[in-house]
């Protein structure tokens, strides 16, 4: 009952925040949907897909091939685009995924279920079904190679990353998987529950060189002999889910699995982002009661995977509370002293929330109402796709943020 009477005044302090209309430096408008961002070397690669008729931007098109096709394109942090291609094929093709390896090379994932997928003069041929794909390119946007992974039946990619070895981590419904620079599977675990199981993000920190994986679980989820479980509810006759942490060395060894420990309320969309300076670890996530409805949670992790108890961890810190609402968590990003989290909910639209890490305290929150509104945090800018009104891709100014650079 405590725990529920702070939760509540946290709540209502945040509700208290005025919520502000961004400036945005620059926007674009194109047909296509922004689906990821990757920040290398003062600029920006972006991921989408676009649908029923070409994607057209400046002096660029690129025809509709199929049901929905992949578009990814290199801009300036002026905006000016410098090159756009598209992955595609007959079918339904879908990219989750961006980013630059230490070969300056840029690696896509995603999935299609698309009997040949095109990369520039590559093809790849269908296992069958949906299958995961990884494509590289080169930063002038050369195609250098892709890979098809999958059987007869349906696999998704759920999320994927790359480590300072270049090694291509892929997260999908119920594994994740490294593969080498040249696209061959060098270890694979399983991710499984009893009553459950969802895959969230996958990232890579450069703090300890790990692998961070996140999701939720129900009943019993074990990963390298280590075992999690949740309690079956008998008063709401359900399982509650329960976010997952684990951290895995290039190796494939386990460093440790832990989850929040909550079992009375359902966690739902969780992402995360980690700290280059310290490996601090920061999640976001969407969680069901205790309020009378669906609210936001932000938590600060050590690396170590214990709670740090700042003063938003493990505590909500932006939401609504209504019952019925439909609330995800879409991004996050950040830097050495922010942590910017992108979120969705059928009554208020999107929002990008601005998290002051070094002091614990919220310092902006911004309604965007975007589609899809995937963001990445600069020194001086927050870059988010799809930002209303009917914008594509664009830049929000926000000349108070601190600190370098960081991607993940």
């Amino acid at each position: 009952m405590k725990r529920i009477s702070i939760l509540s005044i946290l709540l209502f302090c945040l509700k208290s925040f005025s919520y502000s209309v961004p400036a945005w430096a620059w926007t674009h408008t194109f047909n296509g949907t922004v689906r990821a961002v990757e920040y290398a070397g003062n600029y920006f690669y972006t991921a989408g897909t676009y649908s029923d008729s070409a994607f057209v931007y400046d002096n660029t098109t690129l025809p509709n091939n199929g049901s929905k096709d992949i578009f990814i394109a290199k801009w300036d942090s002026s905006g000016n685009m410098i090159w756009a291609k598209s992955v595609w094929g007959s079918a339904y093709d879908s990219v989750v995924s961006i980013k630059v390896n230490s070969n300056n090379e840029l690696i896509l994932s995603g999935s299609s279920n698309s009997a040949v997928l095109h990369a520039d003069a590559i093809t790849v041929n269908s296992n069958g079904g949906y299958d995961m794909f990884i494509a590289k390119y080169d930063l002038n946007g050369n195609a250098l190679n892709a890979y098809f992974y999958g059987t007869a039946g349906n696999e998704y990619s759920i999320d994927m990353c790359v480590d300072y070895l270049n090694n291509i981590y892929v997260a999908s419904a119920n594994k994740l998987t490294q593969y080498n620079n040249s696209g061959v599977q060098v270890w694979q675990k399983s991710l499984t529950a009893t009553q459950g199981n969802y895959v969230g993000h996958v990232i890579y920190s450069t703090f300890d060189s790990t692998v961070i994986l996140t999701g939720t679980y129900a009943g019993i989820f074990t990963l390298n002999a280590v075992t999690l479980n949740t309690l079956f509810m008998l008063s709401w006759n359900y399982w509650p889910q329960k976010i997952y942490y684990a951290k895995i060395n290039p190796n494939s060894n386990l460093v440790w699995l832990k989850d929040d420990g909550i079992d009375t309320h359902a966690q739902h969309t969780p992402n995360i982002f980690a700290k280059a300076s310290n490996g601090y670890i920061y999640t976001a996530y969407q969680q069901f009661g205790g309020l009378g409805g669906t609210y936001y949670a932000f938590r600060e992790q050590f690396p170590n995977g214990n709670m740090t108890n700042a003063a938003f961890g493990g505590l909500p810190v932006a939401g609504q509370g209504y019952d019925n609402d439909v609330i995800s968590i879409i991004a996050v990003s950040g830097n050495a002293s922010y942590v910017s989290v992108s979120t969705d909910n059928s009554f208020d639209g999107q929002t990008l929330l601005i998290y002051n890490v070094v002091n614990h305290t919220v310092e902006k929150i911004y309604n965007v109402f975007t589609k899809s509104p995937h963001i990445f945090r600069s020194k001086t800018a927050i870059y988010t796709p799809s930002a209303a009104p009917n914008y594509s891709w664009g830049k929000i100014s926000h000349d108070s943020l601190l600190g370098a650079p960081t991607y993940q």
